[in-house]
């Protein structure tokens, strides 16, 4: 699967060491360096491995590998030291290539650091070693350097932008497709001394989407030790492979799983949201079934909805309704707060966002929320210094490519959609609104159904009846939440001493006394009707066909 990139890496190296005599004269116009890039398990390491030791056996070119990571917490004047006598045996054995695995993070682009102190002593070291990489290859013209990152746009921009420009290639290992992932497990498990059905071939091919080669490998060896471990002389089997995927995460998963925790994403699935009946079916329709039935709408003539936007009062639903979605669609999962990309440094609040859309792209099918969608993008031409025009600009970009690919839906939560930019709106983007607005009457009996059934009420609590219905109504969901904990704070404070705490009517009644309206009626009000006015002129949006 990596033929392609060694024998595409081999010929530019060849060239740029003036092997092929033929071609040596244009060598003074040719730049020297290649730098490799792609995600975490992807291979770089390998590809460079590869080419290298063909170079070393067809033509004796001498290389290194250096780890940055081993220059880590150094001063600055060791580093360049260091650096400096790694590349003086270097050019004692030119021809050479000096590899340098990990680069970006040694020399870290400025927008991913936020500590001015840091900032400064990385611009300090890149301006040092690119200096130093620039003496010594105005001398010494058969001596390459190969440095190694996750992604070009994760390095020092002394290494991409400066002029002269420090690289002549870039070389990006792309995600695995489906052929490659199969010719990669086939020759992995033929190097095992084992042989799989086409049937199983197939099954392990779908499930390992954003599988690395090096997840590949940690794969088949989980399989291999199942297998084993059952003592039986058999071919490897579904069993085996369940097992492996069971035990095991891909890095990219892996990652993913570090912020989720940090989100704490949620385990809620669509009856353990109370009401809402209308909007659960049609996220199901226009979202959950795209994932579930993938092969169908693939060779179906629909279009997929790309973006969904979800507005409405604050603690109503929308962020738990985005959250239950993804859960029951079992797909990855990554939440952001709109605030948490901008940055004041320039370029940094873009780069957030097409970090963010990589990411996804490397864990797919995924589904992105942004929580506070209006503090991320809000209308163009109202800031002097124009950092959220180029955020949003970013952002349409992003969309753009998203619905060509199909396994990334974007929902975006806010509470002030008349916020957003426009353009961000339009079919192809975030084409379907959804209103999250105050739950009704029969909403409120099903949250507090749901919200309660693992406590001990009494008899005399009906949620039916109109002393705590009539009181309710004027509560948000979130409202709802907080009253019945309230209640619980009640009871305990009455019975310490008992065992089992039981809920009473009067425990509901003081709850209700402690709990204010989050949002209060005159609001309220306003707030049904700006929202109602704000659907108005966007009407011709709401008929995007669902999936249905």
């Amino acid at each position: 699967a990596l033929t392609n990139n060694v024998d595409h890496l081999l010929q530019i190296l060849e060239l740029q060491l003036q092997i092929d005599l033929k071609k040596s004269s244009w060598n003074d116009y040719l730049l020297k360096n290649v730098i490799i890039t792609g995600r975490s398990g992807s291979g770089k390491k390998t590809v460079v491995g590869e080419c290298c030791e063909r170079l070393w056996n067809k033509h004796l070119i001498y290389y290194k590998f250096v780890d940055c990571l081993t220059f880590k917490g150094r001063k600055l004047d060791n580093i360049v030291t260091s650096i400096s006598q790694i590349i003086d045996e270097l050019v004692f054995r030119q021809p050479s290539i000096l590899i340098f695995d990990h680069f970006d993070d040694l020399f870290p682009n400025e927008t991913t650091i936020t500590d001015a102190n840091i900032i400064l002593a990385t611009q300090k070291l890149s301006l040092s070693v690119r200096e130093l990489f620039n003496r010594t290859q105005q001398i010494h013209t058969q001596f390459i350097i190969i440095p190694i990152a996750k992604q070009i746009t994760n390095i020092h921009r002394q290494f991409t932008e400066e002029t002269p420009l420090f690289c002549s290639q870039i070389l990006n290992i792309e995600p695995l497709n489906a052929t490659q992932r199969t010719s990669i497990i086939k020759q992995m498990i033929e190097n095992k001394k084992q042989t799989i059905s086409e049937l199983l071939l197939h099954y392990i091919v779908n499930r390992t989407e954003s599988f690395v080669i090096k997840d590949l490998y940690t794969l088949i060896d989980n399989a291999l030790l199942h297998s084993w471990m059952s003592f039986e002389d058999r071919q490897l089997s579904n069993i085996d492979f369940d097992y492996a995927f069971d035990e095991f995460k891909p890095i990219n998963i892996k990652l993913l799983d570090d912020d989720t925790k940090k989100t704490n994403r949620t385990t809620f699935h669509w009856s353990d949201i109370g009401g809402m009946n209308d909007l659960k079916q049609e996220l199901i329709q226009t979202v959950q079934w795209r994932f579930q039935h993938s092969n169908y709408f693939s060779n179906a003539p629909i279009r997929l909805i790309s973006g969904v936007l979800l507005y409405g009062p604050s603690g109503c639903g929308k962020t738990l309704l985005a959250q239950t979605l993804a859960n029951e669609c079992k797909v990855n999962f990554l939440q952001v707060k709109g605030p948490e990309l901008l940055n004041k440094y320039v370029g940094s609040s873009e780069q957030n966002i097409r970090d963010l859309f990589t990411r996804a792209r490397s864990v797919p099918p995924c589904i992105i929320l942004f929580d506070e969608f209006e503090a991320l993008v809000p209308r163009r031409g109202r800031d002097s210094a124009g950092v959220t025009d180029r955020v949003v600009n970013q952002l349409l970009t992003e969309l753009d490519g998203v619905e060509s690919l199909g396994d990334i839906v974007v929902i975006a939560a806010t509470s002030r959609p008349d916020l957003i930019d426009p353009a961000l709106l339009r079919p192809g983007r975030l084409d379907k609104h959804l209103y999250i607005g105050f739950p009704t009457k029969s909403d409120i009996i099903s949250i507090l159904k749901i919200w309660t059934k693992k406590i001990h009420l009494s008899d005399d609590i009906k949620f039916d009846d109109e002393t705590i219905l009539s009181h309710c109504e004027m509560y948000t969901g979130a409202d709802i939440k907080a009253l019945i904990y309230n209640a619980q704070l009640a009871a305990f404070d009455e019975n310490q001493t008992k065992q089992s705490i039981i809920i009473h009517k009067h425990h509901f009644i003081t709850a209700m006394k402690q709990t204010p309206y989050s949002i209060p009626v005159h609001m309220r009000n306003a707030n049904e009707h700006f929202y109602r006015n704000w659907r108005k002129p966007i009407a011709i949006n709401q008929q995007t066909t669902s999936l249905a």
